[in-house]
């Protein structure tokens, strides 16, 4: 019984170990980022960075106020950039998906068509999106806590029963 109380504990354990590195391999799966928008938000995080430690700086009188405001103006500056490319790359994106929806619709509308019946159209239903959490950890996890609920549960209603009851004081002149 302690044995398998060991292993649920260990395998706990180990579910919460690991599922930090399953869901990294689980985001590493999927799309990668653009080399472009990933310099440009490495740029952003930078001076966002630089901005709250020449604050942080300034806050513990390291830093004069013309240096404050020199430094503070140029990063803010390099901040804005970054925001402004990272907009106009948006905007291209947007532009570029709404060209391709459109060119679909067109090539849709062009294409013949199998009329449906009754006059209804069919949609395609939507594809279900999926969790980006791993469920196998958690589920390893929870269903550890409820077994060893159940263990604890069970050993402390067997070890009652076993036990002989007790008087909790002896009356004087009890043997």
């Amino acid at each position: 019984m302690i044995a398998f109380l060991a292993v649920a504990i260990a395998l706990t354990a180990l579910g919460f170990v690991l599922s930090p590195l399953l869901r990294v391999r689980l985001a590493a799966t999927g799309a990668e980022e653009d080399p472009v928008d990933r310099e440009l938000r490495e740029r952003r995080e930078t001076a966002y960075a630089a901005l709250r430690e020449i604050e942080f700086d300034h806050d513990l009188g390291k830093l004069s106020e013309a240096d404050y405001r020199e430094l503070y103006t140029r990063y803010r500056r390099r901040a804005a950039a970054a925001l402004r490319v990272a907009s106009q790359r948006e905007a291209e994106v947007s532009a570029l998906v709404e060209s391709e929806v459109l060119a679909a619709r067109q090539r849709a509308a062009s294409a013949p068509a199998d009329v449906p019946t009754a006059g209804t159209v069919a949609v395609p239903r939507p594809a279900r999106r999926r969790s980006s959490l791993p469920r196998g950890p958690l589920l390893l996890g929870s269903g550890t806590v409820v077994v060893l609920a159940v263990v604890v549960l069970a050993i402390v209603f067997v070890r009652g029963a076993q036990r002989p009851a007790r008087p909790v004081a002896t009356l004087p002149g009890d043997g």
